[in-house]
């Protein structure tokens, strides 16, 4: 398998809820390279792209699919010890893009979506990470000062499966400003109120989930 030293921006397709082909290409930045991740092969069909790479033990790819993409180069992974979503991001890291965003990560089964947010929580390294579905973006986001630049009005939910230390956000209609919180955190239906906010803390993992103004 031929690793490139570097790439502006990744995009990875699971095999999740079938991708709005609107959503996909308000986020899904150009000339990005793409891995398809397994069934995910079968979404690229639906949303007219072709994949860089196929990743995953192919259990759930559709037959002939692979046929239809000869130029994407294969990474079987038969081992059933990773997930296929933390396959394509091990590759996803050998390939050291500035920002990878994923299409499809959650779907009917509430296993693999609570998974894909325990596997998202753990990730170490610094790459910036954007989850996609069709009603929103989901940003996971590490201790420092992060600066969100968005819209007005635009309804923002956070949560942590961690503890969160020293948390203080800046520029939401409902402000936080506490010392730590233990075990979890939970802050639903937010609004943006400022087009640059600050979410700012010392320990932990947040996600911050943005609805789109499609939704």
């Amino acid at each position: 398998m031929s690793i490139k030293s570097m790439i502006h921006e990744l995009i990875l397709i699971a095999n999740g809820r079938i991708m709005n082909p609107a959503v996909y290409n308000m986020f899904a930045p150009e000339n990005a390279k793409i891995i398809a991740i397994d069934g995910g092969a079968n979404q690229c069909i639906n949303l007219g792209v072709k994949p860089d790479y196929l990743i995953g033990d192919f259990d759930s790819i559709d037959p002939g699919i692979k046929s239809k993409f000869p130029e994407a180069e294969v990474v079987h992974r038969p081992e059933q010890n990773l997930t296929d979503m933390e396959k394509a991001l091990e590759l996803a890291a050998q390939l050291n893009p500035s920002r990878i965003i994923i299409f499809s990560a959650f779907g009917d089964r509430t296993d693999h979506s609570a998974g894909n947010l325990l596997i998202f929580q753990n990730l170490s390294g610094n790459i910036p990470l954007e989850v996609i579905d069709n009603y929103g973006r989901l940003r996971i986001l590490k201790p420092g000062i992060n600066v969100i630049k968005n819209k007005t009005g635009k309804t923002v939910s956070m949560f942590s499966y961690r503890p969160v230390k020293n948390l203080n956000i800046t520029g939401f209609k409902y402000g936080i400003n506490m010392e730590s919180h233990r075990d979890s955190f939970i802050g639903i239906s937010n609004v943006y109120e400022s087009e640059s906010c600050t979410v700012t803390f010392d320990e932990g993992v947040l996600f911050i989930y943005e609805l789109i103004e499609h939704a």
